[in-house]
């Protein structure tokens, strides 16, 4: 019985012999030289900022206003400008993705003939995203919250700015805490 199993072991180490010098399988052999190298991928750096409004900003009646999102939560290269000016400045020119959410807190009276507008202003004059835009068919004093979301391609120390507009007749007053909030990103070039 030994002797079968010897001569079985002896076999299959043939085949594999065999298999190695006829199908190239064994020892690796020496490595080739290398190829040429492939296009640079794209270089996206680390911009990115998130504010919220730490304090009741007031919005006139029938007038824009910027909001001030006054309280940092982190901004990777200090690129925002806090205050009745407040902006956004493109450390590198790329393309930069903007989130933006407003609260106008209870108490304003909207009617069905009022309406409310968020959005982003760039260089201090042009209009490049109308991020929201309602009018009510209700008369109501609830809160009501304004947002929106855009990509938008930026030039070194290009800047951006949020905005609001309502004309309820009255002054409103944006809410603090994090449903006032931007988050810039860069996403690329």
């Amino acid at each position: 019985m030994l002797n079968g199993l010897c001569k079985k072991i002896v076999f299959i180490l043939m085949m594999l012999v065999v298999a190695e010098a006829f199908l190239g399988c064994g020892k690796d052999g020496a490595t080739g030289g290398s190829g040429a190298v492939g296009p640079a991928g794209p270089v996206v750096s680390d911009i990115s900022a998130h504010y919220v409004n730490g304090v009741a900003q007031s919005i006139g009646n029938s007038s824009m206003t910027v909001v001030n999102f006054d309280t940092k939560t982190f901004d990777s290269n200090s690129a925002v400008s806090t205050g009745v000016a407040w902006k956004f400045t493109a450390p590198t020119t790329g393309l930069y993705s903007f989130d933006v959410s407003v609260r106008i807190g209870s108490g304003c009276s909207w009617t069905a003939s009022t309406t409310r507008q968020l959005q982003l202003l760039a260089n201090g004059s042009s209009v490049v995203a109308d991020l929201d835009f309602a009018n009510d068919t209700i008369s109501h004093t609830h809160a009501v919250t304004l947002r929106g979301s855009t990509i938008i391609r930026l030039s070194a120390n290009d800047f951006i700015s949020a905005q609001v507009f309502q004309d309820t007749g009255g002054t409103c007053t944006i809410n603090t805490g994090i449903a006032t909030a931007i988050s810039i990103a860069r996403i690329g070039d």
